[in-house]
C-alpha cells in the first residue's frame, strides 16, 4: 500500500510555474530540448522559451513535448506522461527566470 502511494505521488507532479525544478527535469531539459532551446531556454534553432510562449498553458505545453509540432522541427518527446510533466514545469521555471 505505501508503495501504491508513493506512486500515486509521484504521478501526480503538478505543473508549478517558476517552482524550483527537480534534478531529474533539469537533466531531461538539456538531454532532449537544449540543443535547440539553449541550455538556459534562450533559444537558438528552437524558439526561445524565456520569451512569450506560444503554447503558455500547461495542457498546451504537455501536448507539445509529448507529441511534438507537426510539420516543424519540434519532434516528439518520447517520453512517458510523469516525464512531459517534469519538462512542462522545467519549461515554465525557465519562462518566468528571464
Amino acid at each position: 500500500m505505501k508503495t501504491f502511494l508513493l506512486l500515486v505521488l509521484l504521478a501526480s507532479t503538478t505543473y508549478a510555474a517558476g517552482a524550483e525544478p527537480d534534478e531529474i527535469a533539469a537533466r531531461l531539459y538539456r538531454l532532449k530540448c537544449a540543443g535547440c532551446h539553449g541550455v538556459d531556454g534562450a533559444g537558438g534553432v528552437g524558439a526561445s522559451l524565456k520569451a512569450k510562449l506560444k503554447h503558455p498553458g500547461s495542457t498546451q505545453l504537455f501536448d507539445v513535448i509529448k507529441n511534438g509540432i507537426p510539420g516543424t522541427e519540434m519532434p516528439a518527446s518520447g517520453l512517458p506522461d510523469p516525464q512531459v510533466k517534469k519538462m512542462v514545469a522545467y519549461v515554465l521555471y525557465l519562462n518566468k527566470k528571464k
